[in-house]
């Protein structure tokens, strides 16, 4: 993974918050997962996600605000860690390998949504955006869709609308993939969205190619208009 790149120019104040997490000085809080530990600090996670600020809060009851130690078991550390690079540099670690990244950001687009995070989830679905059309090959697309699928609720449409028009656009290359129709029976909602899509996409087909531009059947009128059989309407068509 490339480094993140720190400017000169940077503020102070926000040069001496990027550096706490690496140093982990002044921590009060442990994130851990999987086999990582993480030092942090409420004052910049607490205020930033509303899932931390719960979790330490010990109005609540939380043990997390005795103990201050919260376990993630339902991520993994190398998302955690995009997610606090995030919180501590606005902005995370890219990966150097396209395919690679382009799953992470999915990762890390669910991981914001689980803890709240909004400012990540735009940064991550703006990458993901961004890489979408170069992904390379049908194995790439399937392990993008399923991902989604998998993370998002049906209401989230900002990655899910994403895969369903590069779907459109590969179609004739997907009904040939075994492991493609596989998809389309274990993820059922992307099916029914691709049904959507490719409907949409031959509705616009047949009305461009139903298109027409007649003239004016009048003797002293070069008038022109275009139309379509649902619109044509003898003498009326005219009447504008």
């Amino acid at each position: 993974m490339s480094a993140l790149n720190s400017s000169k120019d940077e503020h102070p104040l926000r040069r001496s918050i990027s550096g706490l997490l690496q140093s982990g000085l002044y921590s009060d809080a442990t994130i851990v997962c999987d086999d990582q530990t993480f030092h942090v600090h409420k004052a910049v996670i607490c205020t930033q996600s509303a899932y931390f600020a719960r979790a330490f809060d010990k109005d609540n009851g939380f043990k997390e605000a005795c103990t201050n130690v919260i376990e993630l078991q339902d991520v993994s550390s190398a998302v955690v860690r995009s997610m606090l690079e995030f919180m501590y540099h606005c902005d995370y670690t890219k990966c150097e390998d396209p395919n690679e990244d382009l799953i992470a950001n999915i990762y890390i687009y669910n991981a914001a949504e689980m803890f709240q995070l909004k400012e990540l989830k735009e940064a991550a679905a703006q990458r993901f955006k961004a890489g979408a059309d170069t992904m390379s090959g049908l194995p790439m697309l399937r392990a993008a869709i399923e991902s989604i699928y998998e993370g998002t609720v049906e209401q989230d449409r900002c990655l899910r609308d994403v895969v369903v028009e590069i779907a459109v656009r590969k179609m004739d290359k997907l009904v040939k993939d075994s492991d493609f129709n596989g998809i389309l029976e274990r993820v059922p909602t992307f099916s029914k969205d691709l049904v959507h899509g490719l409907h949409s996409k031959l509705k616009e087909k047949s009305g461009t190619a139903s298109k027409r531009t007649i003239r004016c059947p009048g003797p002293f009128c070069r008038r022109e208009r275009a139309f379509d059989a649902e619109t044509y309407q003898n003498d009326s068509f005219w009447d504008y």
